[in-house]
């Protein structure tokens, strides 16, 4: 028997080298040790703070980062036309860019992104084994798609075709981005200080043949 594979899902990761990961790691430390007073406590685990993650904010509104939002859109642009095939007339815009801290037993339930078109996260500080990695949730698999399978019969062995969802591999360093509409989310963290960058991206300029506009940030 012959199978054939149709619309995978594709994360794109990139590697930012080391010297500049050690600056930026001591930035985000040296940021959130002055930014206590301005943190969210995730709604659903006070375990998960963010920080800058309000209206009119942006991590990128400090000076120190300008590189590094230079260095992320570059490798948005490159995931977005060189891997999903996609066509950009004016680059991207990164619309908001955040700092989280998650301590022990926190977590982050799975969720989407429905105010963007790719999304992303950098680890600025990361544990493999004690750090909760990220997980990637397979839209025909949750109960909370109106359009998933609804016959459930026991799983024979574990296939990419029955699972929930899926792991990825990376380190301390690296960059994740995926289609803002994929689920995504983490469960078990056991360690303090699992710190990441978390951002959403949009296309500076929308167009097609019955409309087009330009997207700003505030």
């Amino acid at each position: 028997m012959a199978t054939i594979e149709i619309f995978p899902k594709v994360i794109g990761k990139y590697t930012l080298e080391k010297e500049k990961h050690l600056q930026l790691k001591e930035e985000c430390f040296s940021i959130l040790n002055e930014l206590s007073e301005y943190d969210k406590a995730n709604v659903e685990n006070s375990k998960l703070h963010h920080y800058l993650n309000k209206e009119n904010q942006n991590l990128f509104n400090y000076k120190q980062f300008e590189w590094f939002e230079k260095w992320i859109e570059e490798k948005c642009i490159d995931y977005i036309e060189n891997t999903l095939g996609f066509y950009l007339q004016d680059g991207v815009i990164i619309t908001d860019c955040w700092l989280n801290k998650c301590d022990a037993s926190g977590e982050q339930f799975h969720h989407t992104h429905t105010n963007s078109y790719i999304s992303g996260t950098y680890y600025v500080n990361y544990i493999k084994g004690l750090h909760a990695p990220i997980g990637f949730k397979n839209k025909d698999f949750n109960p909370e798609n109106c359009v998933m399978q609804s016959i459930d019969i026991p799983v024979k062995f574990p296939t990419k075709y029955n699972s929930w969802g899926a792991f990825v591999n990376y380190d301390e360093g690296d960059l994740l981005l995926w289609q803002s509409n994929l689920a995504h989310g983490y469960i078990d963290n056991k360690e303090d200080n699992r710190i990441s960058i978390s951002f959403n991206v949009m296309p500076r300029y929308i167009h097609n043949q019955s409309y087009s506009f330009r997207i700003e940030r505030q």
